[in-house]
């Protein structure tokens, strides 16, 4: 993933919690933009987490899956706050 893809993802992500957070002052819920943001979120941290660990040796590249993979089941299972 390039430096430019993971900049616009990530203020794709800043934008849409900006927009969910006003949302909240005026009690407006249950769209699907917290849904996204938080795709969005594990797309960019997993992204330049990779970007950084591909340049090390094996191990790290190991940990990296295992911790990509907890994360992925962890949100599909409902359990987003581990980001």
């Amino acid at each position: 993933m390039n430096k430019n893809t993971v900049g616009m993802l990530a203020f794709g992500v800043l934008l849409i919690n900006t927009i969910v957070y006003i949302l909240g002052l005026f009690n407006i819920g249950g769209t699907i933009l917290p849904l996204v943001s938080q795709i969005l979120l594990i797309i960019v941290v997993l992204g330049a987490a990779w970007d950084y660990v591909r340049k090390l040796s094996q191990t790290w590249k190991v940990i990296y899956y295992i911790i990509a993979i907890l994360v992925i089941v962890s949100f599909i299972l409902g359990e987003s706050n581990i980001l």
